[in-house]
């Protein structure tokens, strides 16, 4: 929120503003935030829970986490219904890292959004 109030980014933005490539450019980052985008949740992909239970120590790359969903169906029309998901963190983490330029972090003093969820990225 941090960035907003700084007016580096706007909750009414679209993700295709800072995500030009995303399969979901026409959700806000409030719909994000709110749950209410549509984006398919990576937990409940396929082979995901099977792979956490496997080698629960893996880490994900962003990639790896949105290649999950990228050919799923959106769960709900944006800004119509509540469908909680996962992987708008991790989409929101990419954009925090777009605005600010360096890596999504989470905790006390972040100027953060939301990326507490955002998976390891590569460096």
């Amino acid at each position: 929120m941090q960035l907003a109030d700084e007016h580096r980014l706007r909750l009414a933005d679209p993700l295709s503003r800072y995500l030009r490539a995303s399969p979901w450019g026409d959700v806000t980052l409030c719909q994000l935030l709110n749950h209410n985008g549509g984006v398919p949740d990576h937990t409940q992909a396929a082979g995901f829970t099977d792979t956490l239970l496997d080698r629960p120590a893996r880490q994900w790359t962003t990639a790896e986490v949105l290649e999950l969903v990228a050919d799923r169906d959106r769960d709900v029309v944006p800004g119509t219904a509540y469908s909680y998901s996962n992987t708008g963190y991790v989409l929101l983490g990419q954009v925090i890292e777009a605005v600010t330029g360096g890596p999504a972090r989470c905790g006390s003093g972040s100027s953060n959004l939301s990326a507490c969820a955002t998976p390891a990225s590569p460096a």
